[in-house]
């Protein structure tokens, strides 16, 4: 398990005074972390609006260093109230949660590091694969349920990605990986943490995988869902077959 610390310097409370140490677990595989340092590099390089962690380097002008089995690196500190504590996220939020990921896959656009091109159980272009674990659900009706809903995936829509514009994600825009800053009707989404489930996919699965987080959150889940990806729609035009996929 990764474990995350943060550290303030002596005299400052917040701002650029303010770090995480990040320690990943002994089996993380090197180049996925260069990838995801890499990852930010660049967006640090071509700000948006969803703010993403800076990598510090160490005294050596290294971005990462090994300390026992642990890979080990720091960042900056990003200001803000994770989503997930935000009561009753407004409309105008949703829509610009799409934006920002728009605006995130626009410039991850060209970025194709080797390592992101894994095969992984989070990608969901592979989540028919979960049917072999359909047998440990308890209640019946619900394990018929999820059967019956990957099955169809597995027909309808797993055919559709040779067709998809592929590309690299932050593939993981939960409600616990936003930042949000203000409060009320009048929050906003400032900021996007942890990188560690980065893949190369079909681009559509961002602003899927936002939305279904968006819905868990509201009493008219398709609205908000629905603003989402309207937001995301706006800074890259979803194709027809990206629309069907959702």
């Amino acid at each position: 398990m990764d474990q995350n610390f943060r550290l303030t310097e002596p005299g400052g409370a917040g701002g650029v005074g303010d770090f995480v140490l990040k320690i990943s677990n002994s089996e993380e595989d090197p180049r996925l972390l260069e990838a995801q340092i890499e990852a930010l590099t660049l967006l640090d390089r071509e700000p948006g609006p969803l703010e993403t962690a800076r990598v510090v380097s160490n005294r050596a002008g290294e971005r990462w260093t090994r300390e026992g089995p642990h890979p080990v690196w720091l960042v900056t500190w990003l200001d803000g109230m994770v989503l997930a504590d935000l009561p009753d996220p407004s409309d105008e939020l949703w829509s610009e949660l799409g934006r920002g990921l728009g605006d995130l896959d626009r410039r991850l656009a060209h970025f194709d590091p080797p390592p992101a091109r894994r095969t992984y159980a989070w990608d969901l272009r592979h989540a028919a694969e979960a049917l072999r674990f359909n047998e440990h659900i308890q209640d019946l009706a619900g394990r018929d349920v999820v059967r019956r809903r990957l099955e169809a995936f597995r027909e309808d829509i797993a055919p559709l990605f040779p067709r998809l514009p592929l590309q690299v994600i932050h593939n993981e825009a939960n409600d616990h990986n936003l930042l949000v800053r203000g409060e009320g009707p009048a929050a906003r989404v400032a900021g996007l943490l942890d990188f560690g489930d980065l893949v190369w996919t079909a681009r559509v699965c961002e602003a899927a995988i936002a939305a279904t987080y968006a819905m868990f959150e509201t009493a008219d889940p398709a609205a908000s869902g629905a603003r989402v990806l309207a937001g995301y729609h706006e800074i890259l035009g979803l194709e027809r077959a990206e629309v069907r996929a959702v």
